[in-house]
């Protein structure tokens, strides 16, 4: 497979395991961890009991994606506030992600650590954006006083 299929693969099931554990988490009440580990459980489990769904590298890398971008959806409603939000953090775990897959082979925490880069870089980028907006109003009601 070419790598942008592996990336946007590797995009969907970021996306994917950030919006099912938020859901889990916020909508049906579940908690943070047991929303976490119920959606990488049901993934692991249909990639164990489907041994040739995708390619082997895939095979062995999309679960651990959509376990790592769960970790982005035990986030608070107070840091993502919108689909955009889960939208831009999925963005960049996926991009950590793909990046890395060869490189930090073997490492502990490597997962949690692309969720909480991803998660900060995005909250930063959306803070950026809303002062910048915010900044232009104000330059906009001080010109026309």
């Amino acid at each position: 497979m070419h790598y942008s299929v592996h990336f946007i693969l590797i995009f969907a099931f970021s996306f994917a395991g950030i919006f099912s554990t938020f859901h889990l988490n916020h909508t049906l009440k579940q908690g943070s961890v047991r929303s976490s580990a119920l959606s990488s459980l049901v993934v692991g489990l249909i990639f164990y009991f489907t041994p040739n769904l995708f390619e082997p590298a895939l095979q062995s890398s999309l679960p651990l994606c959509l376990m790592g971008a769960s970790f982005i959806g035990m986030s608070n409603t107070r840091h993502f506030k919108s689909l955009s939000h889960m939208f831009m953090a999925a963005i960049l775990f996926s991009f950590l992600y793909f990046l890395s897959i060869k490189i930090f082979t073997g490492y502990g925490g490597k997962l949690g650590l692309m969720a909480n880069i991803s998660v900060v870089i995005s909250i930063a980028i959306f803070a950026l954006f809303k002062y910048i907006f915010n900044s232009q109003k104000t330059f906009e009601n001080k010109r026309l006083t």
